[in-house]
């Protein structure tokens, strides 16, 4: 558990009154009708004007009109990056740093200013302007980008010195293991015919959805594996002090474990996507990778993991060609939920729910540039192919992942979870407790 030290809370207090005083002063000036902003600002100007030429008034109205409008917008950015500085050093008084800390310090700055603008419209003489929430913006995120330059700096080589293996975060525990090490583990788990072993891949969008979903959760808690899919939790990691190694992902790893699957003869059984994608999914990799042994190919219709007899139906498919792999690509959480209810009924030897993984391989959805993977912007881009459908997910449910890292911070810091397994604890569970899950 996070101890703060008395210097540390003297330091925190400084930070709140610094961003208060800073974010009062805002309010303040706008709160002034339009005629006294405009003779306040005027005066500023002309003191501006006068500390420059020795005391030299300033008689050029149209030049103090001009200078007016250039001291304004300086002094909205100025008020702005001062306001990032100080929910910086907030930020840091709680021990967050790097990609967290600076999204706290443009997001604050953005609220701000859209409050401050909003406020303006109630004022007489006053009206809020979208070009100035722009610069306000613009100045906070400046200030960010030197924080996270400079902690960048500093915390470059941080992961070379921490361990790894299975670890806290938030309700769920998460393998810190590299994509190399993961394909082993999945190839490993395919040899074992009767293991009936799952993994996960947990992203923001699963983090927030373990929130209120215990039946995800118990699945969760259930998977043999847990990658971190998504780039969000490896920033939460290296802001809280506790990087991971690396992202792993279910769509990378998909082609991997096909290429895998085909040297070592495994077989592999292709669920899920649009319009029969599973079948053109399993042609273009069985064309990619010469060998590769096909159990089966199906894309469920939708709903059918709430019809019994076409439950039955597909757990009957599975069972008739007992799948080395079985690529179960429904989508989060149907998949996983799926998995730990009928897991023990099925025979596999591991299955791999990897979302849309399957609509990438067929050609039906379109996956983001590299350099929008490496730079986590690759759920832009799947937003831009689907913004009716993706729009909520990202913009409104996914930006809770924020609040969350404030929900766990000292767990988080701590390197503790809430109701966590340690790696120990989890597998000697499953040993004692395999014959009884389902």
């Amino acid at each position: 558990m996070e101890k703060t030290s008395a210097g540390e809370k003297f330091y925190r207090g400084l930070s709140w009154l610094l961003a208060i005083a800073v974010a009062g002063t805002i309010f303040y000036f706008s709160s002034q009708k339009g005629t006294d902003s405009t003779r306040s600002s005027t005066a500023v100007t002309s003191l501006f004007y006068m500390a420059l030429h020795g005391g030299k008034e300033l008689t050029d109205l149209i030049l103090l009109e001009l200078l007016d409008v250039i001291v304004r917008a300086v002094a909205h950015v100025v008020e702005y990056m001062i306001f990032s500085f100080s929910v910086g050093l907030l930020s840091s008084s709680y021990r967050i740093r790097g990609q967290i800390r600076s999204f706290y310090m443009v997001f604050a700055g953005f609220v701000l200013s859209v409050a401050d603008e909003a406020l303006q419209t109630f004022v007489p003489g006053r009206y809020g302007d979208l070009s100035d929430i722009v610069a306000d913006t613009m100045g906070a995120s400046f200030v960010a980008f030197l924080f996270y330059v400079t902690w960048k700096k500093r915390n470059g080589k941080l992961h070379a010195e921490k361990g790894s293996g299975r670890r806290a975060f938030m309700r769920i525990a998460v393998d810190d293991i590299g994509e190399a090490a993961a394909l082993d583990r999945i190839m490993e788990y395919a040899a074992d015919k009767n293991g009936r072993h799952f993994i996960v891949t947990p992203n923001a969008d699963h983090i927030i959805q373990l929130e209120k979903d215990e039946a995800f959760l118990a699945a969760y808690k259930d998977a043999d594996l847990i990658v971190p899919d998504g780039t969000p939790l490896l920033w939460i990691a290296a802001s809280t002090g506790h990087p991971m190694k690396e992202r792993v992902t279910g769509a990378d790893l998909f082609e991997k474990v096909c290429r895998r699957a085909a040297e070592e003869k495994r077989s592999v059984f292709f669920l899920g996507g649009f319009r029969e994608a599973a079948e053109r999914a399993s042609k273009a990799m069985a064309k990619k990778y010469h060998g590769l042994k096909i159990a089966g190919a199906v894309s469920p219709d939708p709903g059918f993991d709430t019809d019994e007899t076409k439950t039955e139906e597909l757990i009957t498919a599975i069972n008739s060609s007992k799948p080395d792999i079985l690529l179960f690509c429904i989508g989060a959480p149907r998949s996983e939920i799926f998995l730990h209810c009928y897991r023990e009924r099925m025979h596999f030897g591991v299955a791999l729910p990897f979302g849309t993984a399957i609509d990438f391989a067929a050609g039906e959805v379109k996956r983001a540039p590299l350099w929008m993977q490496k730079t986590g912007m690759e759920w832009f881009y799947r937003f831009l192919q689907e913004p009716g459908r993706l729009f909520r997910r990202y913009f409104i449910e996914d930006i809770q992942i924020f609040r969350l890292v404030l929900k766990y911070r000292r767990m988080l810091i701590a390197g503790e979870g809430a109701e966590a397994q340690t790696d120990g604890a989890s597998k000697e569970g499953k040993a004692d407790g395999h014959a009884d899950r389902g």
